[in-house]
């Protein structure tokens, strides 16, 4: 079965931006909200993704300086290992922690003049960073990226935090996923 997809690009203004303080059209970030629903439920499968962006000529050196830093990146290497064993399947995979991604990518991302910062928070059950890829020139483009998180301790919020800030970095990256990911949408059980 496949999702159905609505896509709507829209206009973003800031919430606290008077009318006065309106960005103008050339740097007003455009939007792009996806949503799919599980057509088993019709409820939606995630959360909306939202990918906003900077307009202007600036975007250009933005993406360039990206291209550049992508071939410079380092190999991500992966560091940890799990261990899984449950009634279905007993198995280990090693996997690389946000440091790792930082540590291959870091010195291009600096050498090009491009910055990331991430901005984790919660809505309901779910941890959502918001991923800021910046350069010098001011050209930026930013995501948010969702997941569910089981329980509102501190642990558990900090654990979906760390994860969803990995994901989205490497896809803000276009970093390939380790072999681990590549599941083609199997859900393994931890």
């Amino acid at each position: 079965m496949s999702d159905t997809q609505t896509t709507a690009t829209v206009e973003v203004e800031p919430e606290s931006a008077a009318p006065e303080q309106a960005l103008p059209p050339a740097v007003r970030p455009r939007a792009q909200v996806v949503a799919r629903e599980d057509p088993r439920t019709s409820a939606p499968a995630m959360q909306p993704a939202i990918v906003a962006m900077s307009e202007g000529p600036m975007i250009g050196d933005l993406f360039g300086a990206l291209a550049a830093a992508q071939a410079e990146f380092g190999d991500v290497e992966r560091t940890l290992e799990a261990k899984v064993n449950s009634a279905k399947a007993s198995y280990v995979y090693k996997y690389e922690t946000m440091a790792d991604v930082l540590a291959a990518v870091r010195p291009a991302l600096s050498k090009n003049g491009l910055a990331v910062m991430q901005f984790p928070f919660t809505r309901a059950n779910n941890v959502v960073v918001k991923t800021l890829l910046g350069h010098k020139s001011g050209a930026w483009i930013a995501n948010d990226l969702s997941a569910s998180i089981y329980g509102t301790d501190p642990q558990a919020v900090g654990s979906g935090i760390s994860y969803v800030k990995r994901y989205a970095l490497k896809s803000m990256l276009g970093i390939s996923p380790t072999s681990a990911e590549e599941d083609d949408g199997v859900v393994i059980e931890v």
